[in-house]
C-alpha cells in the first residue's frame, strides 16, 4: 500500500478555506462544453487493495484546479486511511498541484481538493490527477463495486468555474471460481491424458 507523501499532499488549509480560495473570483460558467472528470479503477480479489484514479479528460489546457466528493458502496470496498481523517491518496508528481483529502465522519464519502495557490497555471494535458488506495472487503461476494463522483467543481486559472461532468467507475472483483475447487474429501484430479492411435 502506498502512503501519502508530504510532497504530494498538504493539510495546511482547512477545506472550507481552501475551497473559498479556489473560487475566489466568481465567474459564470463559459459556453465551453462540459469537461469530463472520470474514475479509472484497477481490479482485484477480495482482501486485496486497488488503486482508484481520478482522471482529467478533455481539459483542453483550461483546468487549474478541482474539488470532488468520492463515494463508494461500503459493503464491498473502503478507502484506505492516510492517518486521522485523511485518505491514503497521492497526487500525480508531474502536476504541480496540492492534494487535500478528508473522509467524512461515519460515512462512505471522501472530499478531495486538487489545486495550488502558488501555481495557478492550468494543467496542460489530460492526465491522472491523483490516486487513492481502496481495500476490497475480504468477505464480499460482489463482482463489482461502484465508485462515484459528485459535487464536482472545476476551476480555471482565474478562479472561474468551468462546466464539468463526472463519470463514475467500477472496481471489478475477481471471486474464486467454484469450478477450480478440489472435490470434497480429496485432492483435485488431473485431466485424463488424450491418447491418439497411430494413423
Amino acid at each position: 500500500m502506498r502512503s501519502i507523501s508530504p510532497a504530494t499532499s498538504t493539510q495546511a488549509l482547512p477545506l472550507s478555506l481552501a475551497f473559498a480560495s479556489l473560487l475566489c473570483v466568481a465567474a459564470l460558467p463559459s459556453t465551453t462544453r462540459a469537461i469530463p472528470v472520470g474514475v479509472q479503477v484497477s481490479g482485484g480479489n477480495p482482501g486485496s487493495s486497488v488503486e482508484v484514479q481520478i482522471i482529467l479528460i478533455g481539459g483542453n489546457g483550461l483546468v487549474a484546479g478541482m474539488q470532488t466528493d468520492i463515494s463508494w458502496d461500503p459493503s464491498c470496498v473502503s478507502v484506505a486511511s492516510g492517518g486521522g481523517d485523511t485518505a491514503s491518496c497521492f497526487g500525480n508528481p508531474t502536476i504541480p498541484k496540492n492534494l487535500t483529502t478528508k473522509i467524512q465522519g461515519g460515512s462512505s464519502l471522501l472530499r478531495a481538493l486538487f489545486f495550488s495557490l502558488s501555481d495557478v497555471e492550468p494543467i496542460k494535458q489530460d492526465a491522472v490527477l491523483f490516486t487513492c488506495v481502496f481495500n476490497i472487503d475480504p468477505a464480499t461476494t460482489a463482482t463489482q463495486c461502484p465508485i462515484n463522483l459528485s459535487n464536482l467543481v472545476v476551476s480555471d486559472s482565474k478562479g472561474g468555474r468551468l462546466p464539468a461532468t463526472a463519470a463514475p467507475g467500477v472496481v471489478r472483483i475477481t471471486q474464486p471460481s467454484s469450478q477450480q475447487a478440489a472435490p470434497q474429501g480429496g485432492p483435485a484430479l488431473a485431466p485424463a491424458p488424450v491418447i491418439v492411435a497411430p494413423g
